[in-house]
């Protein structure tokens, strides 16, 4: 028969199982070894979980500081095309008026050429009209002469 008091027990059952109950535990020593190991190797696990977070964190915040940067650096090119963009619409309105002045001024001198050329055709038509008319002149004042000569033979004759 075990008597439980706060003295070592008579029974025999030995200062370990006496210390367990003064203690209030039933756990051994090897019980408790197990336990240390066992909360040592959960508190390791607790660690690296922790560090693994802290390097999905690090992570996180470098992948967002470069898309940060990214984002910035397309900012700045889209600001750069918007200017270029701008530019170019500027230089295909420059185009397209000088274009404009450059199909007006080709259908002037086209204009001219054209006008240049019924001023040439009209010169050839009253050099034509012209050449006709001396020889006309021409041919008149021969027969005119060859008509004077015959009247000159006939008078000459009548006199004779």
């Amino acid at each position: 028969i075990c008597c439980i008091s706060p003295l070592p027990p008579s029974c025999g059952s030995g200062p370990a199982m006496w210390m367990r109950q003064l203690l209030g535990s039933t756990a051994t020593s090897q019980d408790l070894q197990e336990q240390g190991a066992a909360a040592e190797a959960d508190a390791r696990e607790e660690a690296e979980v922790h560090e693994a977070l802290l390097a999905e964190v690090f992570e996180h915040e470098f992948r967002r500081g470069e898309c940060r940067e990214a984002l910035a650096r397309a900012e700045v090119q889209r600001d750069s095309l918007a200017v270029e963009a701008a530019c170019l619409r500027e230089d295909v309105a420059r185009m397209r008026d000088e274009h404009s002045w450059a199909s007006w001024y080709r259908t002037k001198e086209m204009a001219k050429h054209a006008n240049l050329e019924e001023e040439v055709a009209a010169a050839e038509r009253d050099l034509e009209e012209r050449r006709v008319d001396s020889r006309t002149r021409h041919a008149a004042s021969a027969i005119f002469e060859a008509d004077r000569r015959r009247r000159q033979e006939a008078a000459a004759a009548l006199l004779q």
